[in-house]
């Protein structure tokens, strides 16, 4: 099983080789350039409130892009399908959840490693502008990668049950993109209305980055992306059967 699983990482990582490479480029390059921002933002003294709040929605930024980049699933699949490495199965044979175990576990890494990168650049800013911003930008990753891994459950059930129904897979996935359109703003509309009720001369932004990156909103976040991981690994074996059998 350890051999097995050692080919097919191997299979994996050799297709997604230059996608992740440039994928963890354009983070780095992102995260890089707002940390440079933020610092040379800060070096001149007290940060003005307009400053401020760029800093807080640029960190909101750099956590979805951080989450949307962890998703090179859709890649590996394009590209084992014009490499024809299904064929491969002639001679190592695997079943679906063996193929689902290895996306997974690569994946996972994939999503620690950015994550990793991501705690680093909110401490960064945090400590550059004095405000704690680390807490939101974690939730915030988080929360990307649930909303992408229920787009990912419902694009590989409808694969399962109806075979090569596309139509009905873009539909989902396009239902996905606007669940998190339209919930994003809202959430962020209700936290400001709530500022406004703010005592005395509250600052807006910490009270923001306060609430979005509380550590039970953490706890209850973490423990729905370990559900769905756990569910997503499932009917991705299923679908692997489906598509491969």
């Amino acid at each position: 099983m350890t051999a097995l699983y050692r080919s097919l990482r191997f299979r994996e990582l050799t297709l997604l080789r230059r996608t992740l490479k440039l994928r963890t480029v354009l983070l780095a390059g992102f995260l890089l350039m707002m940390c440079l921002t933020v610092t040379q933002m800060s070096a001149f003294g007290s940060v003005s409130d307009d400053d401020l709040s760029g800093m807080f929605f640029g960190t909101l930024i750099a956590a979805f892009l951080g989450g949307f980049l962890t998703n090179a699933e859709y890649d590996a699949d394009k590209a084992d399908e014009a490499a024809g490495w299904k064929r491969c199965r002639l001679v190592l044979p695997y079943s679906g959840a063996d193929h689902a175990a290895v996306r997974y576990q690569i994946k996972t890494g994939i999503m620690l490693i950015y994550g990793a990168c991501l705690l680093l650049y909110g401490m960064i800013v945090s400590a550059a502008c004095h405000v704690p911003f680390t807490g939101a930008t974690v939730n915030c990753y988080l929360l990307t990668l649930c909303l992408l891994e229920v787009s990912s459950i419902l694009r590989r059930a409808a694969a399962a049950v109806l075979g090569s129904h596309q139509r009905l897979k873009r539909l989902l996935l396009l239902a996905g993109a606007l669940l998190a359109a339209i919930w994003l703003p809202g959430a962020l509309g209700a936290l400001l209305r709530e500022e406004r009720t703010l005592p005395g001369n509250s600052d807006p932004i910490t009270y923001l980055a306060s609430h979005i990156g509380a550590f039970y909103v953490t706890l209850l976040t973490f423990a729905v992306l370990c559900g769905l991981l756990y569910l997503g690994k499932k009917v991705t074996a299923l679908e692997f059967d489906r598509r491969e059998s």
